[in-house]
Formats: C-alpha cells, structure tokens, sequence
C-alpha cells in the first residue's frame, strides 16, 4: 500500500499500565511495541504523520472502581504507568496526545476532549491508520470516530490487542468497524 504525506498512524495508548506488570494489562500489548515502532518509522519515512494518544486520568477519573467505575486506577498523570511504554520507539517529529485529562469524562475515543481532530487537520490527513489497545475500547470508539469524521479508516490488523479474555468481544468489534466500512490491513502491507 502507497502511504503519503496525507496519511497519519494514530497508535493508541501503548502505555506502562497497559502492558505486562501494569495495572491494566493487555495480553500481548507489549508484543506491539517493535510492530508498531517499526511502522511508525515506515510512515515517516513516507511523509505521513505519527500520532500517539496517552491517557492521562487524575486520580479521581469517573473510571475508576473506587470512584464508582469499572477499572483499576491506571494512567495516572505523571505516573510511571501513565509513560508510554520506554521500548515503543517514536520517530522525531512524532506528536504525542494526551486524552482523558478530564476527571468527568469517559473519553473511549482518542478523539473526545483532545486535540486530535485539530491536529489531523492541520496536516491535511485524508487517511489514518488505527492501531494499539485495546481493540474493543479505544482502538473500536477512535476508529468509528474517525470514520464518522471522513477520514479513509483503517486499522492494523496485526496492530491492536484486546484487552477482554473473551476472543468473542474483540471479535464484535472488529466486525462493528468493518460494518461500517473500515478497513484492515496488516503492517506488513504497509511497509512495503
């Protein structure tokens, strides 16, 4: 596939919290690192943008148990967990975006309540390319998002983790996205 200067990878969340010994864990979040910084490199190199999205809760995040949510406190601002992972290997020039800063707000979508959409079109993106975890949250709710926005959606296949131990819940995600017309392609159709 022929990436361009108009073309972004959004790669979400590959954050401490997120892989192994993290508070939220993702079983095979870590795997993704090399995949995806080798990807972030392929894009560059094709003038395309890299963007990643980092939670970024305050300790009273609405989704948190003890705040009467679902999950465990994770992504705490300023918190090693909150770092993206030290081995996902960013190109210069890459832009990092915090999200779920907002105590009140859910925030599912890299979109919701960040500088996302501003950004995508400052660089005149046309299509953007979805990957990182977890595939059911995140990955699923910022590429609808996208999609609904216009952009040419797609999400690295090989890309994405999910975070429920049920196969069947990231298996309805992937076939809500494709419902709607997002495509999947593997990493390796993007770096040739």
């Amino acid at each position: 596939m022929d990436l361009s200067p108009t073309d972004a990878l959004i790669i979400v969340d590959i954050q401490n919290d997120y892989c192994e010994d993290g508070s939220m864990p993702v079983a095979g979040a870590l795997e993704l690192v090399k995949v995806l910084s080798n990807l972030s490199r392929r894009v560059k190199s094709r003038g395309g943008r890299v963007i990643a999205t980092q939670d970024w809760h305050t300790d009273k995040h609405l989704s948190f148990s003890e705040n009467g949510g679902q999950w465990p406190q994770h992504c705490v601002q300023g918190t090693n967990g909150a770092q993206l992972h030290p081995e996902l290997k960013l190109p210069v020039g890459s832009i990092v975006i915090r999200k779920g800063t907002n105590p009140k707000v859910e925030a599912r979508s890299a979109f919701t309540e960040s500088t996302l959409l501003e950004t995508l079109r400052r660089f005149s993106a046309e299509r953007v390319f979805v990957c990182g975890v977890p595939t059911e949250i995140t990955v699923l709710e910022t590429a609808l998002e996208a999609n609904s926005l216009g952009f040419g959606t797609y999400v690295v296949e090989d890309g994405v983790a999910a975070l429920a131990q049920d196969n069947a819940e990231a298996a309805e995600a992937i076939e809500k996205m494709k419902s709607v017309g997002i495509e999947f392609v593997s990493g390796t159709e993007l770096a040739s």
